[in-house]
């Protein structure tokens, strides 16, 4: 397991972090307590994807192309006949 405390990643520059990455997610210490965690994109789908299954992953493509209708939950309810 990688981890930074919250100063050395202040200290580390993009290039060094991203080079962390590619080996796993690197996990951030802050006050001596494991509070984040970073991962590549790539990382974080396969993690919703295992957890949440292929409609997340859908979800978020759909959201990239702007294909997400957005309106309030009275809407949905309305055009669900409900």
């Amino acid at each position: 397991m990688t981890f930074l405390t919250i100063d050395e990643l202040k200290l580390k520059d993009t290039l060094v972090l991203d080079s962390m990455l590619k080996k796993e997610v690197v996990h951030i210490k802050k006050d001596e307590e494991f509070k984040y965690v970073i991962m590549t994109e790539d990382n974080y789908k396969r993690l919703l994807s295992k957890n949440f299954g292929d409609e997340t992953l859908y979800s978020f493509e759909q959201y990239g192309k702007n294909e997400i209708k957005k309106g309030s939950a009275d809407d949905l309810f309305g055009e669900l006949g409900i």
